[in-house]
């Protein structure tokens, strides 16, 4: 018996001296790493640990070809009260490159093309919109249907499409974890982001979902804004628009600038009320980006639907900010916003 309880002794005292070991030295490790982690200021941790994803990385400024667009509209096919034909000649007339005709639950054109107007040569894009309790377009939907359906038939073409989808008015449904939760289930390059402006801002909280939604998917995924008319009458043409960059005009390259935010928005104070904001050159120079522009009276940096800077210069390594930051610049006419840059680990 005495020798059973000497054994049983000997093994709990072994146990106690391993387990002792690894208790002492985890906290030695960690002290030992408090000096290597404050040695250095907060800012250059951040340089090393994170890069600038450039949207407009690669652009050659001087050349660039910049297609002004609306990419949500309605004609008589649904609620419009123009024919397709009467919509796009009026979006020719006020400079428009692009139009894409996004009727309810309906194709109001047969297909994506190119269409000359006067000197302008247009771009048609065939497009939906999905009028369920909440609103997506379809763009580049490749069907020849037209005509009226319901939205299950619709959903079945979106689906078993090439289409390229953004999320209509998100606020004007509400339920911003259903915007958040929903680029989960879908892939980047086929659900690429939300209307933020419809027709001068109608709805103003669209702002600050896309901020909530980009701090839930940022660095990990970008999602796009964009700035649409969602025009029915001619009093709502010419509010709000994209400006996308190209190298040469074509379908295709349209579609890449869409899917790769190689774009601005635009909103109007009121319709024809002047010179808006133009960029002129984007500069990426290390953990620096800085903005060349025209007739911008002020610009502000956001973070996390924060303002964190005013200057036209920033430098990412100096300021705690986190999965994004974007710009915005401001005149009298209206306002330009800029895509996110995402701040991903190296």
């Amino acid at each position: 018996m005495c020798a059973r309880i000497k054994a049983m002794i000997k093994r709990v005292k072994h146990n106690i001296r391993r387990y002792s070991r690894g208790v002492f030295i985890l906290p030695l490790l960690l002290i030992a790493m408090v000096p290597v982690a404050c040695s250095a200021p907060l800012h250059a941790d951040f340089a090393v640990a994170v890069r600038i994803v450039n949207p407009y990385d690669g652009i050659d400024w001087d050349s660039v070809v910049r297609l002004k667009a609306n990419l949500h509209t309605h004609t008589t096919a649904s609620d419009g009260r123009l024919c397709a034909d009467g919509k796009i000649d009026e979006y020719a007339q006020m400079g428009y490159d692009v139009i894409a005709i996004t009727d309810h639950n309906r194709f109001g054109v047969d297909s994506t093309h190119f269409r000359t107007i006067g000197a302008r040569e247009v771009l048609v894009i065939q497009g939906i919109e999905v009028s369920r309790r909440r609103h997506f377009n379809a763009l580049f939907t490749g069907h020849t249907t037209r005509g009226g359906t319901t939205c299950r038939r619709i959903g079945c073409y979106v689906e078993n499409s090439d289409a390229m989808l953004f999320l209509n008015h998100p606020s004007r449904h509400g339920g911003r974890r259903f915007y958040a939760d929903i680029f989960n289930r879908h892939a980047a390059d086929r659900l690429v982001g939300i209307e933020v402006f419809n027709r001068g801002g109608r709805y103003r909280r669209c702002v600050s979902f896309w901020d909530t939604i980009l701090t839930a998917h940022a660095p990990y995924r970008a999602v796009w804004g964009f700035a649409n008319d969602d025009a029915h009458r001619l009093r709502h043409m010419g509010l709000s628009f994209n400006e996308f960059l190209v190298d040469v005009f074509t379908a295709e390259n349209l579609r890449a600038a869409m899917a790769g935010g190689r774009s601005f928005m635009f909103n109007r104070t009121a319709q024809n009320s002047g010179t808006l904001p133009t960029i002129t050159h984007i500069d990426h120079d290390g953990m620096t980006l800085t903005i060349a522009a025209q007739d911008a009276d002020s610009i502000a940096w956001i973070s996390r639907g924060e303002v964190v800077s005013s200057n036209f210069s920033l430098d990412v390594a100096a300021l705690d900010v986190r999965g994004y930051v974007r710009f915005t610049l401001t005149n009298s006419a209206g306002v330009l916003y800029s895509q996110p840059f995402l701040l991903r680990g190296k």
